[in-house]
């Protein structure tokens, strides 16, 4: 801290600084200006705090006016009447002759407690300004993601299609479904990354893959996901992980195959049951320098008329609390309003309460942990299997 003084009396001054050396040793963090008048420049700098000598002879607006943001002291005598620049508002602080030990030790940690006041506003300033830019970029990041995703789907013959995505702080994720040119065979992927960037990487890597490999109903989708994991070794990091679902439904018989890696998941509605089960998973988070496993297998059901398949992105998983709670809000026992089976909900429902437990938490300008996205799909009543 450095001090200052303001006034003619020198020997007052030369006590003043004297006292104040004694009190404080050799404290390297006090600074003493042997000669120094307000809010002007010294050898070291302007003066944080400065003593002014307050009787009627006092330029009260000279000092004021140069002071800068120095706190402003006035020195009074005990024996003598109020200082009038300190009852007028001129000064901050006042302290009064002789000094007293405890009354200094009591001004310099007020002193110390403006400063820090004043630190944690500028702070708060600071911070103030970095979450406006940080909202600023979260809303363009949401607009540019929204952007990459598809809005609506093709109409597709005996099939029902819907989705939900929320955006979130971190994450990128990315969904489609294509039908192939003869309408034989139906694709659907969701991939859930560590970050923005991942998510268009994996629809570009998708788009090279689809002219590399056949996209037939015979293919396994363990071809195409080893394909798109050779593309997206060159897009990887170190940091980079990335969930990812990749399916294939076949018209001709309603088989549906699918390769599930990362924590993304896929669940089921049969008609007949009545309830979602999560289908089993092949594997762990794709990353870079991680091999693609040689005998990795993917899962194959047989789908009916009116079953129901949806892929869930891991930002609804955790959000939700976990694989159970996410099949309870599928399933309906999640419901607030007392719960109503699965069979009894359409897409919409359902998508809408899982919306809901994600935002129940937050307040109405504030984002999901990380984006959320889930894919329906739906087998109409009355498509009937060619395949026997």
């Amino acid at each position: 801290m450095r001090i200052g003084f303001e006034g003619q009396d020198l020997k007052l001054k030369d006590d003043l600084f004297a006292g104040i050396r004694s009190l404080f040793g050799e404290d390297p963090s006090l600074s003493i200006e042997e000669s120094f008048l307000a809010g002007e420049q010294s050898s070291n700098g302007a003066a944080d705090l400065v003593f002014v000598v307050d009787d009627a002879s006092t330029d009260w607006q000279r000092i004021r006016e140069k002071r800068g943001r120095s706190v402003l002291v006035s020195i009074a005598v005990r024996t003598h009447d109020l200082p009038v620049g300190y009852v007028a508002g001129n000064s901050d602080e006042l302290i009064v002759l002789p000094l007293r030990p405890v009354e200094v030790f009591a001004l310099f940690r007020r002193i110390k407690l403006h400063e820090t006041v004043q630190e944690l506003a500028g702070a708060q300033s600071k911070l103030a300004a970095s979450l406006e830019r940080l909202e600023s970029d979260v809303m363009l990041a949401e607009r540019l993601q929204r952007a990459v995703l598809p809005t609506r789907f093709p109409e597709m013959r005996g099939l029902k299609v819907r989705h939900r995505y929320l955006a979130g702080m971190r994450g990128g994720d990315w969904f489609d479904i294509a039908e192939a040119r003869d309408g034989s065979v139906i694709h659907l992927v969701l991939s859930d990354g560590s970050s923005s960037g991942l998510s268009s990487g994996v629809g570009a890597a998708l788009t090279r893959v689809a002219m590399k490999v056949s996209l037939e109903s015979a293919r396994s989708p363990v071809a195409t996901v080893r394909a798109l994991h050779d593309e997206l070794q060159e897009l990887f990091t170190d940091k980079h992980r990335l969930s990812l679902i990749y399916g294939v439904l076949s018209r001709s018989d309603l088989k549906f195959r699918w390769l599930a890696l990362g924590n993304a998941r896929v669940f089921l509605r049969s008609a007949i049951e009545g309830e979602f089960v999560p289908l089993p998973h092949q594997g762990e988070l794709l990353r870079k320098g991680l091999s693609f496993p040689e005998d990795v297998q993917c899962g194959e059901v047989q789908l009916s008329p009116q079953d129901q398949v949806v892929l869930v992105s891991d930002g609804f998983l955790e959000g939700c609390g976990g694989l159970d709670e996410t099949l309870r809000v599928l399933n309906g026992r999640a419901d607030p309003r007392g719960g109503r089976s699965a069979s009894d909900r359409d897409a919409e429902s359902v998508l809408s309460e899982l919306a809901w437990m994600i935002r129940r938490g937050l307040a109405d300008d504030e984002l999901p942990a990380q984006e959320c996205s889930a894919l329906w799909l739906e087998i109409d009543s009355r498509v009937i299997r060619l395949a026997r």
